[in-house]
Parts: structure tokens; C-alpha cells; sequence
């Protein structure tokens, strides 16, 4: 399937429980330079508007549907074989069945030449493809795409038979979505912005608590918000409790509550504050929702095993160690391993240490809590994996505003060979982090956890030490308090509690 010259516009991205204005859906697709006349021409070709006021907003699932029809009325169903001429705006199989290949971390990337009008086209294959393409075409080498014959004829630019018809040309039904309350819609923007300007929450915080709101909105069959009682709260409630984890329960009765109260002080609305009291779980709900589970971590036997496996040929492999090696060392959250740099690992003179500086400055930091990760006095060769990385990257002319983990791409050469290429950019995604850890384990043959049960390892090793290490480790991991640590992190394996207890037993 492949699409015409026209921007392909991904619903993906779109919430359908979220009202957006006209600047909304352009920052939405800011990417892809999305302008705000295009979204009032859609408007114009029958995307519906829910609330007409200022700014007018646009339904997130009217929005969706709206693109989705859009997308597919330009969509080309094609043979493997075949690729979509932009020029001549018809698919054909590439000239002599010849094409180029390049590779990314995502995809094949074909080239071939249009036999109509000699110019390139391009598709997209999966990494998975390439011995198929391989036995299909005769992929080009040694001479390039321009070497090949051209065709002597003119290109025919007849397209009355390459575009699908499209009878009706704004292909977009005007049947709602879904039902929608003009007036409630309105009322969640405006606590949006409350949200996010007045109190100076996150935009994702916004947008999660506009969807706990519809959640509630949608059980009250999209009344107004004011038009509520206590039976149609309790009812809710006793609805989400049978449905949903009851953690999730807490944060979404809490949300709506705290709505309610936003809408207390707004002038038109006439709610009873004893109303606003019934959002709440029972005492014994609200502590089993904040009653924390048992994390497995790993012990420092089962991460040596692993690292010592770990191949070290490429720079794939060279990055990879480094990654280990420093979660190990020093507990990073995902996201920090991903925008860590190069000059944000640094040698501390006074402390006479290495150390990760987590800034919240130019990395993704929880809470933008800035501190110093100490690496912990572990096997001295994980220190080095770490380091010789670092002077690899500086070998190659990098400098201390490039990536210290950044995506390596391999290139097809030959069948067979291939080459990498380090990219200056971060990783796009904390599941890619997650995978390479996931690779090295399960090659190791050891279990695999999540990289943040680093963080549990590192505390619980601190914890069998003394006091003050366990606070030096604290202060590294970045907890506000020494309690956070041993409340979330610090619970001791059930094997290390026998430890203890036989200890005790022996001395007796």
C-alpha cells in the first residue's frame, strides 16, 4: 500500500476523548508542518466542529475518523514487485527489475526508475524482506541507477486510469462519531488550561485528566457535568471498582473530584460542596490502592554474568556494554539513559569519582530533580566499558553536546556485509532501551528485568552495607528522602531475610 504526493496525516497521534482547538491539531503535526488554513479547509470539507464558540474545538474522535477516511480515499493497493511513480502517478515494476538498496534502523529503503518517465521511485520494505527482494530484483552494485538504459519514448501522463475515483469529493461523513455535549467539552478545555497555565501542570497531565473526565462523562450518558447526584456517584464508582485496578480508581475518583472542586468557583454553576465529598473510595479501597508490590531485582552475580557474555566486535556491541555497564553502576531511569550526553558524564576531582550530572537541563528528568549519580563501588572492569566508550566517541571528533548512546544504523554493502554508522542523534524511544536490555540478557540465559530494577539492585546492596552508604546511594538514585528509598526500593529478597534469620539462629 503506498499513498500519493498529498501528507499523510496519522490518527494515531490523536486522543478521541480530547477536544482540540485549530492550534492544537497544528502542534499536533508540527512535524510535518501542518498550517492552520489546511485544518479550516477541512473544516469547510466536513469536519465537524463541537463547539462553534472561541476557539472553536474540534473533537478528538471526529478528528480521527475524519483522517482515517481522508488517508484511505488516497490509497494505492500494489504487488510486491511494484513501486508508486510520483511523476506519472502510476505503480509499475522498476525498470529491468533493478533497484538500490539502503538500510536504517527502521526499514529498506528501495530506489528504482519509473519506465515512463525515468525518474526514481522509492518504497519502503522491512529489514525482513531482504533476501525476498533479493530474489526478486536484481539489486544494483557496482554501477548506480543512472547507469542504467533509459527509455527513448516520452512519458504518457494519463492518469484517468492510476487515481481511484472518488464520486463524492469530500469522502467524509458528517454522522457523529460519538455523542458529544457542547457545553461539557467546552468546560474541559477551559479546566485544561487551568491545568496547565494556572497551576503549571504538564500537558500530558491535562490531557490525562480530560480523559479520566470523559470516562466519567460517558457512564452519565454525556449530561452535563452540574447535572449529578450522589446515586449516580456511588454508582460509578462501584462501576470503575469492578472494571479497573483499584490504583487506577484512586487517581481517577481524585481527578474528578478535584474538577469538581476547580468547577465550584466558577461563576454559573451551582454545585453542592457536600456533593463533591461523595468522590471519594472507602478508607480500605484507598490503602489497597496504594499498597506497592514486590520487586524482583537483580543480584550483582547475575549482572556480572551477563556483561561478561556481552560481544564486543562492533560498535553496536561497544554501545551496548557501555549501556549495561553504566545502569549498573550508577541506576539510571530509562529516559536519562537515552538523553544522556557526552559531557554529562564527568570525573569529580574532589570527590575523586566518576559520575553521570542528571540535569533536567538537556535530559528527560522525573520531577526536573538535578543530582549527581556517583558510579557505586562495583567491579572496576564496568567502569571501564563505560569509559572506553566515552574516548571512543571523542575519538571520532564527537563533542560534549552529542549523545552518549546514539542510534547505530547498519547498511547493506554486499549480501552478507554490512556496515554501521553512528548516528548524532538520541535513541527516538525508551523501548528501544528496553529491547537492548531484553537482547543482552536473554542471550546471557539469565532472566530478564526492566533496566529500573537496576535502581532496587543498587539499594538493596546498599542497605546490607551501613548507613551512610545507604544514604550516599539514596542521594545518587535521586530520592528526595532516605524513607523513599527503603519504603519503594528496599525490600529485602526473601532469600537475604532467611540469611538474616539463620544468622541469628546459628549465634544462639
Amino acid at each position: 500500500m503506498i499513498t500519493s504526493t498529498k501528507r499523510i496525516y496519522s490518527s494515531v497521534r490523536i486522543s478521541t476523548s480530547l477536544g482540540y482547538t485549530i492550534e492544537d491539531i497544528c502542534r499536533l503535526f508540527s512535524d510535518q508542518g501542518l498550517c492552520p488554513n489546511t485544518v479550516r479547509n477541512w473544516i469547510k470539507q466536513g469536519l465537524p466542529v463541537c463547539c462553534k464558540g472561541t476557539p472553536k474545538l474540534i473533537h478528538g474522535a471526529a478528528l480521527a475518523e475524519f483522517l482515517k477516511q481522508k488517508n484511505a480515499s488516497r490509497k494505492f493497493k500494489m504487488r510486491f514487485d511494484e513501486m508508486f511513480c510520483l511523476h506519472c502517478r502510476t505503480k509499475h515494476v522498476p525498470l529491468n527489475h533493478c533497484i538500490e538498496l539502503e538500510q536504517d534502523a527502521a526499514c529498506l529503503k528501495a530506489r528504482g526508475l519509473c519506465p515512463r518517465t525515468s525518474k526514481t521511485m522509492n518504497r519502503n520494505y522491512k529489514n525482513s524482506d531482504y533476501d525476498e527482494l533479493c530474489r526478486v530484483f536484481t539489486i544494483a552494485r557496482d554501477q548506480r541507477l543512472y547507469d542504467l538504459v533509459r527509455p527513448s519514448h516520452r512519458p504518457n501522463f494519463d492518469n484517468t486510469q492510476s487515481i481511484p475515483e472518488n464520486n463524492n469529493k469530500k469522502g467524509i461523513s458528517k454522522k457523529p462519531i460519538m455523542p458529544i455535549n457542547e457545553h461539557n467539552e467546552r468546560l474541559k478545555y477551559n479546566y485544561k488550561l487551568y491545568l496547565c497555565e494556572a497551576k503549571g501542570r504538564d500537558l500530558k497531565t491535562g490531557m490525562a485528566a480530560i480523559q479520566h473526565l470523559h470516562q466519567f462523562e460517558a457512564f452519565n450518558n454525556y449530561s452535563n457535568f452540574e447535572q449529578i447526584d450522589a446515586n449516580t456517584i456511588h454508582n460509578y464508582i462501584s462501576n470503575i471498582v469492578k472494571k479497573r485496578h483499584l490504583s487506577f480508581c484512586e487517581h481517577n475518583v481524585r481527578t474528578i473530584k478535584d474538577f469538581y472542586e476547580w468547577l465550584l468557583h466558577q461563576r454559573g454553576y451551582k454545585i453542592d460542596y457536600n456533593m463533591v465529598a461523595h468522590f471519594r473510595l472507602s478508607d480500605n479501597q484507598r490503602k489497597a490502592a496504594r499498597a506497592t508490590e514486590y520487586k524482583e531485582s537483580y543480584d550483582l552475580a547475575e549482572i556480572r554474568e551477563a556483561i561478561n557474555k556481552m560481544p564486543r566486535n562492533t560498535d553496536i556491541d561497544l554501545r551496548n556494554l557501555a549501556m549495561v555497564s553504566l545502569q549498573a553502576l550508577c541506576g539510571l531511569r530509562t529516559a536519562e539513559i537515552r538523553t544522556l550526553k557526552l559531557k554529562h558524564v564527568i570525573f569529580d576531582k574532589s570527590a575523586n569519582r566518576w559520575m553521570v550530572f542528571v540535569t533536567p537541563k538537556d535530559m528527560e528528568v522525573k520531577f526536573a530533580k538535578q543530582r549527581q549519580a556517583f558510579f557505586m563501588p562495583f567491579d572496576k572492569e564496568w567502569m571501564d566499558n563505560v569509559i572506553s566508550w566515552r574516548d571512543r566517541l571523542h575519538e571520532l571528533g564527537w563533542t560534549g553536546k552529542d549523545p552518549f548512546f546514539p542510534p547505530i544504523e547498519s547498511r547493506f554493502i554486499r549480501p552478507g556485509v554490512t556496515e554501521h554508522q553512528i548516528m548524532k542523534t538520541n535513541i527516538k524511544g525508551n523501548k528501544s532501551i528496553r529491547n537492548i536490555f531484553r537482547k543482552v540478557f536473554n542471550d546471557a540465559g539469565v532472566r530478564y528485568l526492566n533496566p529500573h530494577s537496576f535502581r532496587h539492585t543498587i539499594i538493596r546492596w546498599a542497605s546490607a552495607q551501613s548507613a551512610p552508604i545507604l544514604n550516599a546511594a539514596s542521594q545518587s538514585l535521586g530520592h528526595s528522602h532516605i524513607q523513599t528509598s527503603m519504603q519503594y526500593y528496599g525490600q529485602l529478597p526473601a532469600t537475604r531475610i532467611g540469611e538474616i534469620l539463620n544468622e541469628i539462629e546459628v549465634s544462639k
